[in-house]
């Protein structure tokens, strides 16, 4: 059942004609400030944990590829260019 509910946030997210509508009004409401955004992280490929997985070590960890930093890229622009408050990270 969640992954029924992912795939459907995703195909509306991602569905082109409500994305101009969605973006715009998501941008003016984020602007205002005082609204928590939960960002996962970017695409990193792989699932779960690796076997020798240390939460104090980085090269152990799942982490992203060029494709997923190209995203976190993405995001980061987004706030920027849309002037959308950032409190804390």
């Amino acid at each position: 059942m969640k992954l029924i509910k992912f795939f459907f946030i995703i195909f509306i997210t991602f569905s082109s004609t409500i994305k101009a509508d969605l973006n715009q009004d998501l941008s003016i409401e984020l602007k205002k400030g005082g609204k928590l955004i939960f960002i996962r992280h970017a695409y990193a490929p792989g699932g779960g944990d690796p076997e020798n997985f240390d939460i104090n070590n980085c090269q152990t960890q799942r982490n992203l590829n060029n494709e997923g930093r190209d995203q976190a890229k993405k995001i980061g622009n987004y706030f920027k260019e849309n002037d959308i408050p950032i409190f804390k990270v």
